[in-house]
């Protein structure tokens, strides 16, 4: 909603497991807004039916890190699936990099989310970037954002 709200002029296409749809559309009512579209039915364990969708961009926030090792390779292969030619898969949250945590903080926050579920922690930038060149994107940016956390923009390549 905090996008969509400073970003009129762009149609945003929620999407998530139907057992969340719910809550999304309570905050779809409260905020009102004309440019975001009902959540579709998106599980990233589970093939999606899109009906041939395609988006110029697909956004993500604080999911890799919650998500298992299938649903993460399962959303870089649903962004490889449904973005345009050039268009940009942008991932926000914390990574590591060359293996190391980039604050100590994430690594206590990672021990307390491998206590929840073992299958949860923090990712490293570097699988990440397989899983995206294994879906036709590169990494076009890599910024530092407060708490620790990084947005990554990959970019579909143009079909050859």
């Amino acid at each position: 909603m905090f996008c969509a709200a400073r970003m009129p002029g762009v149609t945003w296409q929620t999407s998530d497991v139907v057992a969340n749809h719910e809550g999304i559309q309570q905050w779809l009512d409260w905020a009102n807004l004309d440019n975001v579209l009902p959540p579709l039915s998106c599980d990233t364990r589970v093939p999606p039916d899109l009906q041939r969708a395609s988006y110029s961009a697909v956004f993500s926030a604080n999911t890799s890190h919650i998500m298992d090792r299938d649903a993460v390779r399962g959303m870089f292969a649903i962004a490889g699936d449904v973005l345009e030619a050039n268009g940009v898969f942008i991932l926000y949250g914390p990574f590591r990099q060359g293996g190391q945590f980039t604050a100590p903080t994430d690594e206590s926050f990672n021990v307390d989310l491998q206590s929840r579920d073992s299958a949860m922690g923090i990712r490293d930038l570097e699988w990440l970037e397989e899983l995206a060149a294994a879906s036709q994107m590169q990494r076009k940016a890599l910024y530092a954002m407060p708490a620790n956390n990084w947005i990554v923009v990959w970019q579909k390549a143009v079909a050859q």
